[in-house]
């Protein structure tokens, strides 16, 4: 079997891919540090250990980004906040939950698809622009 236009469809596969990628990064890294900055707001502070692990992991190749507790030792004998944030987000058979990265990532939702929407127009501008 035999696609017609098979090796054009691949060129323009190849050329989408960076132009695309190029005006996705910025949007997927403004939308995980905007989630970030809000659970940061947002979450319960004791000791201010579980708002400083807070982060932003970054992947350079793909432009992906994700937002998440960084995995550190707890101070002198205490549980790491990686530990300890599901419990303070989704609570205990002891403890109601006190919510603070999923509010954020929801409130993040709009912005983001705007962010989305608006790295497509600019991807469809630079490659109207090649030809």
């Amino acid at each position: 079997m035999s696609l017609a236009g098979m090796r054009q469809t691949r060129a323009a596969v190849r050329r989408i891919s960076p132009t695309l990628h190029r005006h996705l990064s910025p949007a997927m890294t403004a939308t995980a540090d905007a989630v970030a900055a809000s659970a940061r707001r947002q979450v319960p502070v004791l000791t201010g250990a579980l708002r400083r692990a807070i982060a932003v992991n970054r992947a350079g190749t793909t432009g992906e980004a994700r937002v998440g507790i960084a995995r550190t030792r707890g101070a002198a004998g205490r549980d790491a906040p990686s530990v300890y944030a599901p419990l303070v987000e989704f609570g205990t058979s002891r403890s109601r939950g006190a919510p603070f990265m999923t509010p954020a990532a929801e409130g993040q939702r709009r912005p983001f698809l705007t962010r989305l929407r608006r790295a497509g127009k600019q991807t469809e501008r630079d490659l109207r622009r090649r030809g």
